[in-house]
Order: structure tokens, then C-alpha cells, then sequence
């Protein structure tokens, strides 16, 4: 079977900072997570990263004048897709949601369950 891209979304909901979960991220996966100079999320204060073809960003909530989400929350979101995303939408993605989970939770004793399928 072909896989047109790998992806994966989860949620966390933690009190620590979004650099202090990024410090967990980084650790747990072998990364290193970046500020958002560049302003790719622009609304959403995010860190990011990349490592062996696939991109990761952190999410944190937007200040309330840029949120217009309707679940409005202060947890955190943590966006995975490969950098071949959107090369052949007719190829199914693979879902890599619950697998990060597991070892996120694993290696930091973060809590975190894999999102309904939409990024902040």
C-alpha cells in the first residue's frame, strides 16, 4: 500500500508553559523546537521543529482577541505532518496520532490524546 503523507494531531492539557512542554517535547523525541519567528501560525503562539521528514508544531492558545475558536480552552495542541503533505491528495494519509501519544506519554508523563482530526 502507498502512503501519500503521515500526520498526526493531539491535545494536551498541562499548567506548564508552552517552552516547558517544548523542553519536554524535545527531550522525549530527540528534537529541538524553535520559536515562531517567521509567524507561520501567526494567532497562536507556536514552537517548531523538524527531524527526519516531518514537521512539528506546538500550539498554545491565542491571546482572546485573535481566538475564534468555538471550544474555547487553554490547551496546548501538537501538530505532526510530513513535509509531503499535499504532494498527492489521492493517496491516503497515514495517521500517526495515537502512536506519538503513547510514547509522548511514555517518555514524559505528559497527558495527551489524539485530537478529532482538526488543527487549531
Amino acid at each position: 500500500m502507498e502512503i501519500g503523507s503521515l500526520g498526526a494531531v493531539l491535545n494536551f492539557v498541562s499548567n506548564l508553559s508552552l517552552d516547558e512542554i517544548a523542553e519536554k517535547l524535545s527531550t522525549a523525541l530527540n528534537i529541538r523546537f524553535r520559536d515562531d519567528i517567521d509567524g507561520k501560525y501567526e494567532e497562536y503562539p507556536a514552537a517548531l521543529a523538524q527531524a527526519a521528514g516531518l514537521s512539528f508544531a506546538l500550539l498554545g492558545a491565542p491571546s482572546p482577541e485573535y481566538d475564534i475558536r468555538e471550544d474555547k480552552s487553554a490547551d496546548f495542541q501538537l501538530v505532526v505532518s510530513s513535509e509531503l503533505d499535499g504532494l498527492n491528495y489521492s493517496l491516503p494519509k497515514a495517521d500517526l496520532s495515537s502512536y506519538f501519544a503513547k510514547l509522548i506519554e511514555s517518555r514524559t508523563g505528559l497527558s495527551c490524546e489524539p485530537s478529532d482530526g482538526r488543527a487549531a
